[in-house]
């Protein structure tokens, strides 16, 4: 039997808040995943958590289970998915923001590992599967984040580089022993 749309949660949604990498309202991005039969949703801006409020907003108007997070910069410029997963998570999460964006220009944050690992309680890592994912980054988040709170997501792209990357990423999250999660 196919897979229903509640099945599946998106888990790598960006809104227009995420400047230049995201285009759709927060309010927008209900409605279209309520309309899809969607039951769930989640949203991770940049650097940021600015969409946030207004992504609960309409979410407990439209009936969906919000899921809270954000795409933190790392120092060495990648970037690692972190999804809320209880009140602790969320004071942990905008805790990191703030140490990332702290005493840097606009738009340039950068979380430092060590601060990762003051503030992972709560949180669950989102190592996007592309080309770039290496055996070593990987092991920074379990490091960080250990198994149960380390996942990585993939992403169909119909391209051949693409489709051998997605295989490359599932065997080295499988030679991990890290679950792999499918998004859009």
């Amino acid at each position: 039997m196919p897979p229903s749309p509640d099945d599946y949660v998106e888990l790598r949604v960006r809104s227009a808040f995420s400047f230049l990498e995201g285009a759709s309202n927060p309010e927008d991005l209900v409605e279209q995943a309520a309309r899809c039969g969607h039951r769930a949703l989640a949203l991770g801006d940049r650097d940021g958590v600015s969409g946030l409020p207004r992504f609960h907003q309409a979410s407990r108007a439209a009936g969906l289970r919000p899921i809270f997070g954000a795409e933190v910069t790392l120092e060495d410029g990648e970037r690692l998915r972190l999804l809320v997963e209880s009140p602790t998570g969320w004071q942990n999460l905008c805790q990191l923001l703030t140490r990332g964006q702290a005493g840097r220009p606009k738009g340039e944050a950068a979380v430092a590992d060590i601060a990762l690992e003051e503030h992972a309680a709560g949180l669950t890592a989102l190592v996007h599967g592309d080309a770039r994912l290496t055996p070593a980054h990987l092991d920074r988040s379990l490091g960080i984040f250990g198994r149960a709170r380390t996942w990585v997501d993939v992403c169909r792209s119909f391209e051949r580089q693409g489709e051998a990357a997605l295989r490359r990423a599932a065997a080295i999250a499988e030679r991990a022993g890290v679950g792999v999660l499918a998004t859009g």
